[in-house]
């Protein structure tokens, strides 16, 4: 499903240049909702600019280090999404970063160093009593974002329920 332009651009400002698009991510889940998103946007900018980004929250103990370089798998996940999106926008200006911090606080930080133009927020697979720790990502960044912030909904759920999010093991 291909998100219409002027469906969306209501959302961002209609008068406002989108150039600078801050995408935090926490896993592969929804970079096809999100490249459709940059595809319609494209057509009304001609100098688009992606940073992907993942907030790692630093391990709080030495047995948190033994189960993982979360540096590694953190730079993995960004370098696996950028690949993703360089393979269908080949000529598109995309960096990544990996910042240490809880995301709320990262994904505000960053936005607003890099002068941020749009925040790309994708649903979560954290569930349970994970939810219920963390919170919602999303309600926590939008009332302190220095800019606007977009909520993609993954396409399975606008075509057909839960079913392919679920096939990936995530219930929403």
């Amino acid at each position: 499903m291909r998100h219409k332009i002027d469906t969306w651009l209501p959302l961002v400002g209609v008068k406002q240049v989108i150039k600078k698009i801050l995408i935090p991510v926490e896993d592969e889940l929804f970079v096809d909702e999100i490249s459709d998103f940059i595809s319609d946007l494209q057509a009304a900018s001609d100098d688009l600019r992606l940073r992907i980004m993942h907030a790692e929250i630093p391990p709080a103990s030495l047995t948190a280090l033994k189960k993982g370089d979360p540096d590694t798998d953190s730079s993995k996940l960004v370098d696996a999404v950028r690949t993703r999106l360089k393979g269908k926008f080949p000529y598109q200006n995309i960096e990544t970063v990996v910042v240490d911090g809880t995301p709320k606080e990262a994904i505000i930080d960053e936005a607003r160093a890099w002068d941020a133009d749009l925040i790309l927020l994708g649903p979560h697979g954290v569930r349970g009593l994970g939810k219920l720790i963390l919170g919602s990502v999303a309600a926590s960044v939008i009332p302190d974002a220095p800019c606007n912030v977009v909520l993609m909904k993954p396409l399975s759920q606008m075509k057909n329920g839960q079913k392919e999010v679920e096939k990936q093991g995530v219930t929403l």
